[in-house]
C-alpha cells in the first residue's frame, strides 16, 4: 500500500487552518507529513509546535521526540 503523503499533508493542513491547535495528534501527522516529503523544516517548526501545545498523551510526546531526533541526525 503506498502512502500518500501529498494528499496527508493537505488534509492536516486544512485542519490546522479551521482551528489552529486543536490537536497535538493532527500537528504531529502534518509533521510526518511533511518530514515524509522531504520538508524538513517544515516539520521541525511542526513538531516544535506540538511540543508547545503541550502534548496530553505519553505517547505523542514520545512520537514528537524520535520525530524531531530524526530531523536532527
Amino acid at each position: 500500500m503506498q502512502k500518500d503523503y501529498k494528499a496527508a499533508l493537505e488534509s492536516h493542513q486544512k485542519a490546522e487552518s479551521l482551528e489552529p491547535g486543536f490537536s497535538n495528534e493532527n500537528t504531529l501527522s502534518l509533521g510526518k507529513a511533511e518530514l515524509a516529503l522531504g520538508r524538513k523544516k517544515d516539520a521541525c517548526e511542526s513538531f516544535k509546535k506540538a511540543k508547545i501545545l503541550t502534548p496530553r498523551y505519553r505517547n505523542e510526546y514520545k512520537v514528537f521526540l524520535s520525530h524531531l531526533q530524526s530531523i536532527d541526525e
